[in-house]
């Protein structure tokens, strides 16, 4: 009985350890099979990554093609670009150790222009900010929304403003209705338009906020007159005047100009397009000066207080004309758009 009992449990002992080495082999392939789906996966994230790669690096270089890699801590990806027409071929290629295979994306894309990026000019002069004051508004400044016969244009408003009282302000400076205001003259002395002055509480300026931070990224930033005199009419571009520059002297250019951080303008100064005083006091008639376009005035914080003092023979023309010069220099500036239109893996 004793000797009966042993051979069982020897058995018995020996089948077990089959059935362990067994589930021990299973184990061992369903943490092999995991280790290569999870690889697979990263291997494909890769060649995903390297597509974005390539167009980062073609949109910052705007002529590049070709190949090239980039190394990580868990692997690697290669990816090329090629040009053709208005399309661009980009293959790539994510390799990491211990993948069963490199896993291969090729990918087309539309190669477009940013095109209706400038809003259309709606007034001569916009103040889209909560908190703004009225220090002067004298002299023989001009704000006109008047369109002149030849430009074609529908007239706009003068000035808009978000509030009735902001358009209160502006009055008690300039007059109303014939009475004299703290400027001097009457009936809305150097504002003119339809309306002079016009109330838009749907105006808002982060309509406008992320546009005008990646222009100011791209934008030439201005040290000199020169800068913005080497623009014409087929070249405008994208100007920042700012850390307290002053532009003196005989300028003249076109598109896109953004004054902040203490930047001001004096002397004979003419500018066609565009203009934006972004968290900045709009402090303008220091010489003979005309805006032609729209000027826009924006506050990045609620808190930000913008003071508007305007003197002396200074000029806002609204001109729709203008807004091509904008348009232009913004799709020169911006990042091109990418629409994918085939993919392969």
């Amino acid at each position: 009985m004793g000797r009966a009992m042993l051979i069982i449990i020897a058995g018995l002992m020996v089948a077990l350890g089959y059935v362990f080495m067994g589930m021990s082999n299973q184990k061992e392939s369903m943490t092999k099979l995991s280790v290569e789906t999870a690889n697979r996966a990263i291997v494909k994230n890769l060649a995903h990554t390297g597509i974005q790669f390539a167009i980062t690096k073609y949109d910052k270089n705007g002529t590049w093609t070709g190949k090239t890699s980039k190394q990580f801590d868990y692997g690697s990806v290669d990816y090329s670009v090629q040009e053709i027409s208005d399309t661009l071929r980009i293959t790539s290629t994510g390799k990491i150790a211990g993948a069963p295979e490199n896993h291969t994306i090729i990918a087309s894309h539309l190669i477009q222009d940013n095109v209706g990026v400038i809003p259309a000019f709606e007034s001569a002069l916009s103040l889209i900010t909560d908190n703004f004051t009225v220090s002067k508004m004298g002299g023989s400044f001009s704000i006109s929304g008047n369109a002149s016969a030849v430009s074609g244009c529908p007239d706009k408003p003068g000035v808009e403003v978000i509030r009735d009282d902001q358009k209160d302000q502006i009055e008690d400076e300039t007059g109303k209705d014939g009475e004299k205001g703290k400027g001097g003259g009457g009936n809305k002395k150097g504002i003119s338009g339809s309306p002079s002055i016009e109330v838009d509480s749907d105006l808002d300026y982060t309509d406008y906020q992320e546009t005008v931070a990646r222009l100011i990224n791209r934008g030439t930033k201005v040290t000199d007159k020169t800068d913005l005199n080497r623009s014409g009419p087929a070249n405008p571009g994208v100007f920042v005047i700012d850390d307290q520059t002053r532009l003196n002297g005989n300028v003249t250019g076109y598109g896109i100009l953004i004054i902040r951080d203490g930047g001001r303008i004096n002397g004979n100064f003419d500018f066609n397009g565009l203009t934006i005083f972004e968290d900045e006091d709009v402090v303008l008639g220091n010489g003979t000066a005309n805006l032609n376009g729209s000027v826009l005035v924006g506050t990045t914080s609620s808190n930000k207080n913008v003071d508007l003092s305007i003197n002396g023979n200074f000029g806002i023309q609204y001109d729709c004309r203008m807004h091509q010069y904008a348009d232009l220099a913004a799709r020169n500036a911006l990042d091109k758009t990418y629409k994918p239109i085939s993919i392969y893996n």
